[in-house]
Parts: structure tokens; C-alpha cells; sequence
């Protein structure tokens, strides 16, 4: 069984930025930055990049909502937030990068995203909105069992990046 990483902009209760503020996400505000463009070939919808459509268009509405969305790398975060002034708001918003190990048969990776399921998947690492490492010291507002997971792997010098 292979195992792959894939990086995710969450907050603590691991809901990423594109909901609603009903839903506790910014949506209205990253439209507003230009982040939520339809037919945005640098930020596509999942339906429309490339090996995740076909994968995604294959799926009923119950599948669909058991997948979340990541970059395959922070190269590939920081082309679709390519905008620092647009990671600082995410960073301001309590929004971080969360690193997951995740089975390669539950991920599946477009031009521009990933698209994984959570199940099986495990937390490996964290970083800011602006890709400097956490300190352990600054993670006070990520549940518990995060920050001991970060403290841990600092202080064990296993907080390998990928």
C-alpha cells in the first residue's frame, strides 16, 4: 500500500476556506480578492481539472461530498494562492497548512489541486499560510492533540517537510 502526501489550507475544525461564513469559511472574501473566479484556469473547479474531472464526474453527490481539497505540493498551493497579501488573510483568518499522509488509491491529483479522502489519512505536519514551519510555541490555537503532535515531532527532529 502506497502512501503520498498532499497539503491542505484548513482551520482547527479542518474546513477549508471556499464555504460559505454560514459554514465558518470566507468564501465572499476570497471572491472579493478574485479567488473564486468562474472558468479560473489557474483556480479551477474540481469538475474542470483535468485527471479530477474525469475522476469527480464519476461520482454521485454522495461521493463527491466525502472529498477534500489540497495541493500536491506547496509549489502547487502557492500557484493557486499566488498572492502573499492572500495567504496573510488566510493566516489572520486562523486558517494554516496541514500536511496529510493519505492512501494513494483515495487521492487523485489535477493540474492545479488534489482531491483526497480523509479516511485513513493521517495529520504528518503543519506550516503557515506562508509556508514557514509552526513553532510549537505558536500553536496555540490548533486543538490539543495537534499542538502535542507538533511539539512532539520538534522536539524529536522528525518534522520532515516534504
Amino acid at each position: 500500500m502506497d502512501n503520498i502526501y498532499v497539503w491542505r489550507v484548513e482551520n482547527r475544525e479542518g474546513a477549508g476556506p471556499y464555504r460559505s461564513a454560514q459554514y465558518g469559511g470566507h468564501l465572499a472574501e476570497l471572491s472579493q480578492l478574485g479567488f473564486n473566479e468562474p472558468n479560473d484556469p489557474k483556480r479551477p473547479d474540481p469538475s474542470k481539472d483535468s485527471t479530477i474531472a474525469r475522476y469527480f464526474n464519476g461520482l454521485n453527490i454522495t461521493q463527491r461530498s466525502k472529498l477534500i481539497y489540497g495541493f500536491r505540493s506547496l509549489a502547487q498551493y502557492r500557484s493557486w494562492f499566488n498572492q502573499k497579501a492572500v495567504r496573510d488573510f488566510l493566516s489572520d483568518k486562523g486558517y494554516f497548512l496541514t500536511q496529510y499522509q493519505v492512501k494513494t488509491s483515495n487521492a487523485v491529483f489535477g493540474n492545479a489541486q488534489a482531491a483526497f479522502l480523509v479516511k485513513d489519512a493521517f495529520m504528518t505536519a503543519f506550516r503557515r499560510c506562508d509556508t514557514s514551519l509552526i513553532e510549537a510555541s505558536e500553536v496555540k490555537h490548533l486543538p490539543e492533540p495537534i499542538r502535542h503532535m507538533v511539539r512532539f515531532r520538534q522536539e524529536s527532529r522528525h518534522l520532515a517537510l516534504r
